[in-house]
């Protein structure tokens, strides 16, 4: 029996089409399978990032940080301050002049660095600049520290403290951030509180001293102006 739009079974009815060319069922069988291969694709991307959003976004997170970390390290290690090349201090070797003066030794007193006391004939190869109060002196002490790189020699800087009021830790102070815009070298802060190096060397202005691997002073430059020229430092 039929009811109305229903066939003779009560069902309704349904409209198909039948195509004479099954040629002419493609462009759907290829939009299926487009439908088909995105499920997968996607399926797959979840299952690779499954391991990830188990716990929320902690996991997320810790990889993006120990991402940041390596680009960092790896930022620094090309573009922070380059490890400065240095010659292994020999043995003390026997003056030829008196302290204080090209040939000599360097006092026997005990300077501060890092934190450290140390005497000061330890602080070999180096070159050691003793600055003025008020200096204003970076433009010359990024071109020594290039020769100081040059030359193997370790760089230290040091503050005048004859005159004026200022104490070493006053000085020290001052000077820390001057040594971290020194990116040409490694950079250390030599405190003297006896004021020593710059009483026997006689400091006047920005003063250079260049101690060899031996002990021995081989310079002692005073006054320098603001043109260092480039092959200044001989060890």
């Amino acid at each position: 029996m039929r009811h109305g739009g229903d066939d003779d079974y009560g069902l309704p009815r349904v409209d198909v089409v039948v195509p004479d060319d099954a040629r002419e069922l493609d462009a759907d069988v290829a939009a299926w399978r487009r439908e088909e291969k995105e499920k997968r694709r996607r399926e797959r991307l979840r299952r690779l990032l499954r391991p990830l959003t188990r716990h929320g976004l902690a996991l997320p997170v810790l990889a993006l940080t120990v991402v940041l970390a390596l680009v960092s390290g790896v930022l620094i290690t090309f573009f922070g301050p380059r490890p400065l090349p240095q010659s292994p201090a020999a043995p003390l070797a026997s003056p030829t002049a008196a302290v204080g003066s090209v040939g000599g030794s360097l006092p026997d007193v005990r300077v501060v660095v890092n934190a450290t006391s140390r005497p000061a004939e330890t602080l070999r190869p180096a070159l050691l600049v003793i600055l003025p109060p008020e200096c204003g002196c970076e433009r010359q002490l990024h071109a020594l520290a290039r020769q100081a790189v040059g030359q193997s020699l370790r760089f230290y800087l040091l503050a005048d403290l004859r005159k004026g009021d200022r104490s070493v830790q006053e000085a020290h102070r001052d000077l820390r951030p001057v040594v971290n815009r020194i990116t040409e070298a490694v950079t250390g802060v030599v405190d003297d509180p006896q004021n020593a190096l710059a009483a026997a060397y006689r400091a006047q202005g920005l003063t250079v001293v260049t101690v060899r691997a031996d002990g021995l002073v081989s310079q002692v430059l005073r006054d320098l102006g603001p043109e260092i020229h480039s092959r200044l430092i001989k060890v």
